[in-house]
């Protein structure tokens, strides 16, 4: 299910190469690997001496010419050069600042803020993130629905606090 939402929401091609630098021992691998063999995109494994540096990561995407690129938010961060080659940008695990928005949503690069606990297979919630607007964990995954709750499970007015619950396959 995730990976059938997931393919509608980023649109990963054959044409695409996909940047693999998360550990298999993170729900977050699974979004690169599905996204990629889902998809017939090319998967590219960044070896152990990259995936720690965000100066390497970058010049390894560079050279590689990546097109989908997941990450966290504090990674993202800490990148100071451009990655022109990349279209689709994805941040979740942490809260995203909108600056990083503003630094890396282009006219002709997409970037998603995504949300989701392991339990409900890796992500649940994603927002098409843009400068200068409210950054959000957005909207449930095709497929999938959210609901705010009470303390009593009753659905909460928008804007006010509660306890996210998740539903779907």
């Amino acid at each position: 299910a995730f990976v059938e939402a997931a393919q509608q929401v980023y649109g990963v091609t054959a044409d695409d190469r996909v940047y693999q630098g998360f550990s298999v021992a993170f729900d977050a691998a699974v979004e690169e690997l599905w996204s990629a063999w889902s998809n017939g995109a090319e998967l590219v494994v960044a070896p152990d001496c990259v995936i720690r540096s965000p100066s390497e990561v970058a010049r390894y995407i560079n050279q590689y010419a990546i097109t989908f690129y997941s990450t966290v938010p504090s990674f993202l961060s800490m990148m100071e050069d451009d990655l022109p080659s990349v279209r689709l940008i994805i941040v979740g695990g942490e809260p995203c600042a909108p600056q990083l928005v503003s630094r890396w949503a282009t006219s002709f690069r997409r970037f998603l803020n995504t949300y989701g606990p392991t339990e409900a297979a890796v992500v649940t919630t994603f927002a098409e993130c843009r400068p200068g607007e409210k950054v959000t964990i957005g909207k449930a995954l095709p497929g999938y629905y959210t609901v705010v709750l009470d303390e009593h499970l009753n659905p909460t007015p928008v804007g006010e606090i509660g306890e996210l619950f998740i539903g779907g396959p």
